[in-house]
């Protein structure tokens, strides 16, 4: 007997489920569509995070090369990397939610949606597209009007440290790269909310017309018995 948890069929976990003719079989209603947004969100979502997180070591690095060579000077960035730790966190945030829903939706396309299974998705994809926005505003923000500053060092010499990166943020590409793929991330973040609420909303009707239509049936048998 194959192994359950939460009413889950662990036997369905298999390679065999990732090939397109598993994927695209339209066994779950939207199925294909679902599975292109949500990988979208994830991957351009992620992508940015990474942009994000290099972005603020190259800061920190010369951060720590400005101070080792020069000891008491100091150089602001926390700007920067506040914002590239949110991004970071609705990086994390976005795939877990949407790498979750993929998996579900992946191995056991014919699960029943329940309320509170369906509550679940619902808010954490809420507040997922909450998350990245704020992440989308604050780094723009950030990027596009401030810029990091040194003190205790001449700002010619402060420029000979390495790793040399830009002080004004709006001129430092990859920062600029950062804001875009989170943008467009956050688009099919969106896209695949909508996506959660229009399924969710679909199998909870398909299954309580189920549910309906066998009650019926039963009281048509019930009452037939009687004579």
């Amino acid at each position: 007997m194959p192994p359950y948890v939460f009413g889950l069929d662990l036997a369905k976990i298999r390679f065999s489920a990732f090939k397109s003719s598993n994927m695209f079989n339209g066994l779950s209603y939207l199925r294909s569509e679902r599975f292109i947004v949500y990988q979208l969100a994830m991957i351009i979502v992620v992508c940015a995070e990474s942009t994000a997180t290099y972005a603020m070591s190259r800061y920190l690095d010369m951060q720590e090369s400005l101070q080792s060579t020069y000891p008491g000077s100091y150089m602001y960035n926390n700007d920067i990397v506040g914002a590239a730790s949110l991004t970071i966190f609705a990086g994390v945030w976005t795939a877990i939610v949407y790498g979750t829903l993929f998996f579900f939706l992946l191995f056991w396309p014919d699960s029943r949606e329940t309320p509170f299974w369906a509550m679940v998705k619902k808010a954490s994809a809420i507040f997922c597209t909450l998350v990245v926005l704020a992440s989308c505003i604050w780094s723009t923000i950030v990027v596009t009007t401030k810029s990091a500053w040194i003190s205790g060092v001449p700002s010619q010499l402060g420029k000979t440290v390495q790793p040399n990166v830009p002080l004004m943020y709006s001129h430092y590409a990859h920062n600029i790269a950062w804001i875009v793929l989170l943008w467009l991330g956050w688009i099919f973040v969106v896209a695949s909310n909508v996506l959660v609420f229009i399924a969710s909303r679909h199998h909870i009707r398909s299954d309580s017309d189920n549910i309906s239509s066998s009650e019926r049936a039963l009281k048509e048998q019930n009452g037939s018995g009687r004579y």
